[in-house]
């Protein structure tokens, strides 16, 4: 794992061209093209970040139970693992029962930013229609990311508890 990490990493600070090749006219076809190129800071900070990947996801994951145990009894689903995996927890994404994006405006308003997990869905970029995609429309109105960073202590999954009860 460790040299494929690196390799990607070189290919991106190549701006996804293979770095062993003289000349390369364009970027390797199995390989996600950037913007711009990772510099040299930039890798070495990822690989400390690398290194540390392990103790950020324990982290993650206490922040999700916390969250689990603050959340219980309120009017929404939570996000569950599925039987087998490992979840990263890069987010806590509940759905609400009321459209969330008023919800996390309130929430902001309160000290706690929370916002729907992404900015726009995919389909509606394309041009394409909302009805084919109930369930994407259905999550941009209804879901609401939370606060979750390893270092969250356990006040601050209660303080965002709190404004999600008050919002």
């Amino acid at each position: 794992v460790a040299d494929l990490v690196a390799m990607s990493l070189r290919r991106l600070g190549a701006e996804g061209c293979d770095p062993s090749a003289v000349m390369v006219e364009e970027p390797a076809a199995d390989f996600p093209t950037i913007t711009g190129e990772v510099t040299a800071l930039s890798a070495a900070l990822g690989r400390v970040q690398i290194s540390r990947l392990g103790s950020f996801v324990r982290a993650r994951r206490r922040v999700a139970r916390t969250y689990d145990r603050a959340l219980a009894g309120f009017p929404l689903e939570r996000p569950a693992e599925v039987a087998g995996t490992q979840h990263a927890w890069y987010r806590y994404v509940v759905r609400l029962r009321v459209p969330a994006r008023p919800v996390g405006r309130r929430m902001t308003a309160r000290g706690v930013e929370a916002k729907p997990p992404v900015f726009r869905p995919l389909h509606r970029y394309l041009g394409l229609s909302a009805r084919d995609f109930p369930g994407a429309e259905s999550a941009d109105r209804f879901a609401l990311s939370l606060p979750c960073y390893p270092a969250l202590p356990v006040t601050g999954v209660r303080r965002v508890a709190h404004a999600l009860a008050e919002a």
